[in-house]
């Protein structure tokens, strides 16, 4: 099931949230980059949990931007050890608040100087070694303005979206990690 955060245009410096039926409805039909402004608006900053497969090109699409001299895209993937041990897989869980909470991270990146798009999906479920769990891409005027909010909003989607890892083990075994309280 996928959960996704409708996203909001800015009027007046005051932020106004998009019908979720239009949004979900354009988003489906979208088959490139925006092409007009109401669709920038409805798509230039999206937030989604998803029990899908993550697909790097379409999130790269959705902040594509002919003011942006820059796309930066960060791919985290399933990685084959951790602490030590030796990793199969990785079951993600997140709170049920947790779209709202990416949402609000990639409202606050998208408000950089130099920023146009920003979006950000992370995977939950079952995900395999090498696979995708979170897609972070961001378009700006220039690059170093583009490499700083991505690195920015990841760490802080680390740091703050509830999202919990059940780490399966080469021998059988699981560990949780990322839970409440605990030490990174």
């Amino acid at each position: 099931e996928e959960a996704v955060a409708p996203p909001v245009k800015k009027v007046a410096k005051k932020a106004v949230p998009e019908n979720e039926d239009q949004i979900l409805e354009r988003a489906r039909s979208l088959s490139g980059p925006p092409q007009n402004d109401e669709e920038r608006r409805i798509l230039d900053r999206a937030a989604k949990i998803s029990d899908k497969p993550l697909n790097v090109a379409k999130v790269v699409s959705l902040v594509s931007d002919d003011r942006s001299g820059a796309v930066v895209t960060f791919t985290g993937v399933v990685r084959n050890h951790d602490g030590g041990q030796s990793v199969t897989a990785i079951d993600y869980s997140a709170h049920p608040h947790a779209t709202q909470i990416l949402a609000n991270l990639v409202e606050q990146c998208a408000t950089r100087d130099g920023v146009h798009g920003v979006a950000a999906e992370h995977r939950i479920g079952h995900v395999e070694v090498g696979g995708t769990a979170m897609v972070v891409a961001v378009s700006a005027d220039h690059r170093g303005q583009a490499f700083e909010a991505a690195y920015e909003l990841v760490d802080a989607v680390k740091e703050s979206l509830p999202v919990w890892k059940c780490q399966w083990l080469t021998d059988g075994s699981h560990e949780w990690a990322g839970l409440p309280g605990e030490e990174p």
